[in-house]
């Protein structure tokens, strides 16, 4: 996205803020949120921009007290959106913290911090040496603020599955509880490969989900999950459905290859991310 005016403004934008769909001032996990935001169900968000951090981290805005209290949630999560991340080229997956379950606002300022130190470890400044056009320079780092939600339900999808699964096949990952458990490695999850063609349940690989992650006050904590519920499904197959339909609309809206993170509550579905594949 080239910009047409100067300078940058220096100031929270929500994900209906027009400034907020920007790669280049939002960061790429957020601006990729403020593009879906209007058309998808997206939990709400505000976002940090790299304007309002000085060189050392430190926050030029006194706004934020107010934009978390508009939230109206007791529990956020805190990501990092860096300028150049989840890219066509580059993911960044990994790389930079995520805090979740954050609840009060001296919690909310110091997840805001180690997002944006996190960015300037060594392995990330490696990982940005290499797979990145700017040579390694200082990033410039935004920071996401978004509602949590508390799901009974996670899933990574893929639009392409991996190698081995065939071209028309699409990918879901699922488990119980929060989707923390599924991107640390915490469980196995269930695996269902959905036709492209008519999006029916080609293959599923039923694990036993023994641990799941989920919101308590002491933080994001492990459970067991119960015995009647570890051989059953995460999602039912209308869950599989809805989940490959949306990777559907969100592929043919980027022109390329997505992977989504995305989960489940009383209300319905709920879209958290979405970036492009860099690798099939």
């Amino acid at each position: 996205m080239v910009r047409s005016r100067d300078p940058w403004p220096q100031r929270i934008l929500w994900l209906d803020d027009p400034d907020a769909v920007d790669p280049e001032l939002a960061g790429g996990k957020a601006a990729a949120l403020a593009r879906m935001a209007a058309r998808y169900p997206v939990p709400p968000a505000f976002v940090l921009p790299w304007t309002v951090f000085g060189e050392d981290g430190r926050l030029l805005v006194d706004t934020l007290d107010e934009a978390y209290g508009r939230l109206a949630e007791a529990s956020v999560a805190v990501r990092s959106s860096a300028v150049g991340e989840d890219g066509r080229d580059a993911s960044f997956a990994g790389q930079h913290a995520t805090i979740l379950h954050v609840r009060d606002r001296g919690a909310l300022r110091a997840a805001i911090d180690a997002c944006w130190q996190s960015a300037r470890s060594e392995a990330a400044l490696l990982y940005r040496a290499h797979r990145t056009a700017d040579g390694g320079q200082m990033p410039r780092i935004s920071v996401l603020v978004q509602a949590m939600v508390r799901a009974d339900a996670a899933a990574v999808g893929f639009s392409r599955a991996p190698a081995g699964y065939g071209p028309e096949v699409m990918l879901i990952n699922a488990t119980f509880g929060l989707g923390e458990s599924l991107v640390s490695g915490l469980v196995t999850p269930d695996v269902f490969a959905v036709s492209r063609a008519d999006l029916s349940i080609a293959h599923q690989e039923i694990a036993e989900k023994v641990r799941m992650s989920v919101m308590a006050d002491e933080g994001v904590v492990e459970l067991s999950v119960p015995r009647r519920l570890q051989r059953r499904p995460a999602l039912d197959e209308g869950q599989v459905r809805e989940l490959a339909r949306l990777m559907q609309a969100l592929e043919d809206e980027w022109a390329m290859p997505v992977d989504i993170e995305a989960c489940w509550d009383a209300q319905g579905l709920h879209l958290l991310q979405c970036r492009p594949i860099t690798a099939v």
